[in-house]
């Protein structure tokens, strides 16, 4: 618990985290980030590798984004 509380405050400090997102499952935490470059990632990365191990997804594509939810799947 002590480390989520850490994490969640630095993730408010670091202007490139532009979405962060507590979940359920292999990870803790979530973080959508814009880097300009590869070093720049890895910095961040090493930034916050004291807090545990970090895994890093690129995303290379999105052919769905922001779609809408249908009323219908919430009544079901």
């Amino acid at each position: 618990v002590e480390n989520c509380n850490k994490l969640s405050k630095m993730t408010k400090e670091v202007p490139e985290i532009v979405e962060a997102h507590r979940v359920v499952g292999n990870e803790y935490y979530i973080l959508k980030v814009v880097m300009p470059s590869m070093e720049r990632l890895e910095m961040l990365m090493e930034k916050f590798l004291p807090l545990g191990p970090v895994d890093i997804s690129i995303v290379l594509s999105t052919p769905v984004n922001g779609k809408p939810v249908e009323k219908d799947i919430l009544v079901n």
